[in-house]
């Protein structure tokens, strides 16, 4: 094949090196490796990061002296990046499936871990809100509790106070029934001995006995004689 490579590009590459390159990549159209195996994924990676190497050059060379060669450069360099392409293209390709194989990986994964903290956050929100009815439920039942016990007390307080203020009514009627069983005894002897000296003194009359003087004393008690009574 005719060279067809400007001078400009000379510095990139030449035409026997992307000869020898085309006649191996032919050898390799079809190629198929183990990306997953680390000496075969290095075999196509650096196959195709020769290709990729002299593709920046070729860039890097196209901008510096684009200035001075104009169209014709940029169709030169056209041609040549669409050559060395072709000369990597067995290798990008199982490059490229390789990554979309690993990105569908990565995806899988992701979307599994994803999957599983979705079910672990539902589990967790779960099993607090389980926790939270629990505590809601303990706290209920502690009031009741708390509730019920103060109830309870003033029931107690009431009773005893009930206990207490009946017991003294009791006392009390019991302290005022002995006053007045002991009032009526001091005036049971009040009157027996103010009835006693009336009969001693009617006792002193000529011919009153003491039988007739008892009988006198009574009825003076009992305001059977007009006019007459006995101070007690």
């Amino acid at each position: 094949m005719k060279s067809i490579l400007l001078k400009p590009y000379k510095e990139v590459t030449t035409e026997a090196v992307l000869l020898d390159l085309e006649a191996d990549a032919k050898k390799h159209v079809g190629l198929w490796v183990d990306m997953n195996n680390n000496q075969e994924r290095k075999y196509v990676k650096d196959k195709a990061a020769l290709g990729k190497s002299l593709l920046k050059k070729l860039d890097r060379s196209r901008i510096d002296q684009k200035a001075a060669h104009g169209v014709m450069l940029d169709t030169e360099a056209d041609t040549l990046a669409l050559r060395i392409k072709d000369i990597i293209s067995p290798y990008t390709i199982l490059i490229d499936l390789h990554a979309d194989e690993q990105k569908e990986i990565r995806d899988k994964t992701k979307a599994r871990e994803e999957a599983k903290n979705t079910a672990f956050e539902k589990e967790r929100d779960h099993d607090y809100a389980l926790l939270m009815n629990d505590r809601a439920m303990l706290e209920k039942k502690e009031a009741e509790e708390a509730k019920f016990i103060y109830e309870s007390n003033l029931k107690k307080e009431a009773a005893a106070k009930a206990v207490l203020e009946a017991s003294e009514k009791i006392a009390q009627a019991k302290r005022c029934e002995a006053a007045e069983d002991a009032r009526r005894l001091a005036n049971t002897k009040h009157v027996r001995s103010v009835n006693a000296e009336a009969l001693d003194s009617l006792c002193l009359i000529e011919g009153v006995s003491i039988e007739l003087g008892k009988e006198i004393v009574k009825a003076i008690a009992r305001n059977q004689i007009k006019n007459i009574s006995i101070k007690y």
